[in-house]
């Protein structure tokens, strides 16, 4: 290496052996500041080469191990397994490249490389516990998604019991899909669509018809004046900060959210679930609208999951968690939203989201932005004495 070279622009070539300290030192003891300025061009034109190679390579290397993932066969997956040990490169792709399996590849076939792979000891060795337990829950949660039976293939249960062994966050959900799931996939953008991919509103299709609204008998106004409307209970703002850190899990990459929770002195029937309240709460999401701008309809439980779903795994126009992190942090969510514990199991947190009455709002404010990613949800607990929102905006 020249440290005097004359044109910085020429690539620099360096040499292993080379003491770049040393050389630094003589060029100060020789007062060649010329030369240092010389020497530091040359590396910065290095770097910029050497990551501009980088760049090609991690995308060839990543067409190269998606292509794997997604092409038919056994060989293609077995030829993927083998390059993970010591590739960390892979490994930050890990949920995305077993969504990609699980999406394309044979789920008997799946089944069968799980029970192998979860009974060698040397591929556990290759690539470490964690990411070998890591590997195969994703595989098995991945292909529950997509509906698979798993139960019936006995090392899928001896993994659940691994899992749950070393309280593997996914141990948490149901080793098939709940009747709450029905319509899980329903929002999901086709793979060749996910950029252009915003979330539909909700159709009058979905809308689930309340109790019929008990008849109030009206006093006896001058002719002119509107209806009195019943008087609001009384709120108490109940949020705390862990609670409502559980209920935006579904939505933590998102740029804007509002996660709250409020008591009423008195039990609330579903239809009093109205514009009027929502904007009686104070809510951040609805300043600066008017109450018949808000639009608030109720919905059943399973839709209000499928719209977490979607957004926790394909994270909208940011980063998602993929399928079977998605289903988690939808099911999460959704838990805090209906007022579960943190550690209460999946069938008493299912009773309890049925029994609560879940609502989509949505309002012109300029929180939102109508930017075909928000979310508005209210859900009356079952107790009818409090009520959860959670609003969320991907746009910033």
């Amino acid at each position: 290496m020249d440290a005097n070279a004359g044109d910085p622009t020429d690539r620099l070539f360096l040499d292993r052996s080379t003491d770049i300290v040393q050389t630094v030192e003589k060029l100060i003891a020789n007062n060649r500041v010329d030369a240092l300025h010389t020497l530091a061009t040359a590396l910065d034109a290095e770097v910029e080469d050497l990551r501009i190679r980088l760049n090609r390579a991690e995308f060839a290397l990543q067409h190269v191990i998606f292509t794997l993932a997604e092409t038919r066969g056994e060989a293609y997956v077995e030829t993927l397994l083998r390059l993970l040990p010591n590739r960390p490169f892979l490994y930050h792709r890990l949920r995305a490249l077993v969504s990609a399996m699980a999406s394309h590849q044979d789920p008997d076939m799946l089944l069968q490389i799980v029970a192998r792979y979860l009974d060698s000891n040397e591929y556990r060795q290759s690539v470490g516990e964690y990411f070998h337990i890591e590997l195969m829950s994703l595989l098995v949660h991945e292909m529950i998604v997509h509906g698979v039976n798993v139960l019936s293939t006995p090392s899928v249960m001896l993994l659940h019991n691994k899992m749950r062994g070393r309280r593997h966050p996914l141990a948490w959900l149901p080793m098939f899909l709940t009747d709450l799931e029905d319509r899980l996939l329903d929002y999901l953008p086709e793979a060749n669509q996910r950029a252009a991919f915003t979330l539909p509103p909700v159709p009058p299709s979905m809308v689930a018809p309340l109790e019929e609204v008990p008849s109030v008998v009206q006093p006896m106004l001058p002719l002119g004046l509107p209806p009195v409307d019943a008087p609001l209970p009384a709120i108490k703002e109940t949020t705390r900060t862990y609670t409502s850190e559980r209920m935006r899990v579904a939505v933590a990459h998102w740029y804007n959210m509002e996660a709250r929770s409020f008591a009423f002195d008195a039990p609330l029937p579903a239809h009093a679930v109205t514009p009027r309240l929502l904007l009686a709460l104070g809510l951040e999401c609805l300043e600066g609208v008017t109450e018949d701008s808000i639009r608030v309809v109720p919905v059943r439980p399973n839709i209000v999951l499928a719209r977490l779903f979607t957004i926790a795994a394909t994270g909208g126009p940011h980063e998602g968690y993929e399928r079977a992190y998605g289903r988690l942090h939808a099911w999460q969510s959704l838990a805090a939203l209906a007022g579960a514990a943190p550690d209460e199991q999946i069938g008493p947190v299912t009773e309890r989201v049925k029994a609560g009455r879940w609502f989509h709002f949505e309002a012109p404010a300029d929180w939102f932005h109508q930017a075909g990613w928000d979310i508005g949800i209210a859900v009356l607990r079952p107790d009818g004495l409090s009520l959860a929102i959670l609003a969320a905006t991907a746009t910033d």
